[in-house]
């Protein structure tokens, strides 16, 4: 018998399939709080790193995900490091933690002002900038090529350290799926853990060339344990750059800067070059939400954000 709301509405089926950050962010913070309470020593960056490594980037079907608009494979900038997976986001074998010190180091590579710094962090502490790095160790990997395409070979490197956090000593050896047009080494190939918590490093280098078609083009890289335990997999995208704002139009960019200035009138205007690319490429449909928004008060009877 169908599922019905009421007396008069039938349903085609009890379930219904939704799609988005909306309907995915519950459940991940669901299954983040599960994890903490079974490792509440781990920090907010090792839960994340457990998730995203034991994520499965495959359907029930054991191929490829793909997008609901087109059927095409999904890419990592499109489904994120894949199928959250709980029961192996608890015993994950190896994590990629972060300290307060590596967000600031982060922050320090990008030149901000002391004021767009303090309120970034949200705090008034003086901080240590003598080692900026915009190389966080995150558990993935991301390199862009010029859209103007003069199809060179370009390279990036990059440098990671793991935590084993498997119940004793273990080895694991790199399996690598390089994307398209892409050539990847790592080094070392193994990973030798004496004892639990003990943390080693590895680099990866990316030696890639621009898409002729323009695409974005997915790999990974994957710390296979040698008992088989554990399998600790990482996405890596090539991705063409994005042109700030794109999505906008000139009286919508200059509705969002003025409206951003009116709800942040603690930041100075330079603040605006440092968050407008994150705000456009990060969250382009969010942007163009506001701009709209904006350029409505802008324009009404009220005229609430004006220069």
């Amino acid at each position: 018998m169908a599922a019905t709301i009421g007396t008069n509405i039938e349903l085609a089926t009890d379930y219904l399939l939704e799609s988005g950050t909306s309907m995915a962010a519950p459940h991940i913070a669901g299954i983040a709080a599960l994890v903490k309470g079974a490792h509440p020593e781990w920090s907010p960056s090792a839960i994340r790193s457990a998730m995203m490594t034991t994520a499965n980037p495959l359907d029930n079907t054991q191929k490829p995900i793909r997008k609901s608009e087109d059927n095409k494979p999904a890419t990592s900038l499109d489904m994120g490091a894949g199928h959250v997976d709980p029961n192996r986001a608890l015993d994950p074998g190896l994590i990629y933690d972060t300290t307060p010190q590596d967000y600031v180091n982060l922050l320090c590579s990008l030149n901000f002002t002391e004021e767009q710094f303090k309120t970034i962090a949200r705090s008034s502490a003086n901080h240590n900038c003598s080692n900026p790095s915009s190389d966080i160790n995150y558990p993935s990997f991301i390199t862009f090529f010029s859209p103007e395409g003069n199809f060179t070979f370009l390279e990036q490197k990059f440098r990671r350290t793991v935590t084993n956090v498997g119940s004793a000593a273990a080895k694991y050896r790199v399996k690598v799926k390089a994307p398209r047009n892409s050539k990847i080494s790592v080094s070392p190939q193994t990973l030798v853990f004496k004892k639990k918590n003990q943390k080693l490093s590895y680099s990866l280098t990316i030696r890639y060339k621009d898409d002729a078609k323009q695409e974005v083009q997915s790999g990974s890289i994957t710390w296979v344990e040698e008992n088989g335990n554990h399998t600790v997999r990482s996405p890596i995208v090539i991705s063409p750059e994005i042109e700030t704002c794109a999505v906008l139009s000139k009286d919508e960019l200059e509705a969002l800067k003025i409206g951003l200035l009116k709800l942040t009138q603690h930041t100075p205007p330079s603040f605006l070059s440092s968050i407008l690319p994150l705000v456009c490429v990060q969250l382009p449909v969010l942007a163009k939400m506001w701009s709209l928004v904006f350029l409505t008060l802008a324009s009404g009877p009220n005229r609430q954000f004006q220069r």
